[in-house]
């Protein structure tokens, strides 16, 4: 397989931004709910049942567990606000509850940003903690009911937390958002230098044998890339 990539001062990212995409705007939260930071040993009441298949379908004002002080710990309505982030104090520590019902089986990317991880049809995933907003992960929808539960830190409730489907109009891209460019130094670089892009696989297949193209003033280079592992998630 080739991928042409045509290298300029400015790149284009190949995720177009006239794809479609779904924004989480209403879900539920409840916190706080773990502890993890700098500890020896965690605890994380909602992972704990949910490993154990004890966790209940979230519902508002349905409890979650009660804490150490005798308080009941229960799941509440929560909305974005104007800037499209879920916001307050029920983030602390806590988590978001979010579902979206797809009419087929499809492959898709997730984009959360400012989360410490999250679980996507009870698979984990890893999070965007300091809200980059580049993490794109490949996951695969199940007609219905898709389940996000979004584990959020201390200080989501100010940070706060987006979440957003992206349909890819391609099974292969490069995404540009976190690229990795070298300094150039006018009449003093001449040796070649290294960049870094961002292939996404949202496919069910392994990517392999892929070269990139570079083309610059007229003069070509293929480059060899690693293998890229499938779309992976598994649900019954």
């Amino acid at each position: 397989m080739r991928l042409l990539l045509l290298v300029s001062l400015l790149l284009t990212a190949t995720i177009s931004k006239g794809q479609k995409e779904y924004y989480f705007k209403t879900g539920l939260a409840t916190g706080p709910c773990h502890q993890y930071g700098r500890e020896a040993i965690v605890t994380d009441q909602l992972a704990y049942q949910l490993y154990t298949g004890q966790l209940k379908k979230p519902v508002a004002d349905g409890k979650l567990f009660t804490d150490g002080q005798g308080t009941d710990i229960r799941w509440k309505s929560i909305e974005v606000d104007s800037t499209g982030k879920f916001r307050g104090e029920a983030l602390m520590n806590g988590y978001i509850y979010l579902t979206y019902n797809a009419d087929r089986s499809e492959n898709v990317l997730l984009n959360v940003s400012g989360n410490s991880m999250s679980y996507f049809n009870g698979e984990p995933h890893g999070g965007d903690m300091y809200a980059d907003g580049w993490l794109k992960i490949p996951i695969k929808l199940k007609k219905g009911i898709n389940e996000l539960l979004i584990r959020c830190g201390n200080f989501s409730r100010w940070q706060g937390i987006s979440a957003r489907l992206i349909f890819p109009e391609k099974s292969v891209s490069i995404s540009t958002d976190d690229i990795t460019l070298p300094h150039i130094i006018i009449g003093t670089s001449k040796e070649d230098l290294l960049s870094a892009v961002v292939i996404i696989n949202s496919s069910d297949k392994p990517l392999t044998d892929m070269v990139i193209t570079a083309t610059l003033n007229g003069i070509t280079k293929d480059i060899g890339i690693p293998n890229i592992g499938p779309a992976i998630a598994h649900f019954s």
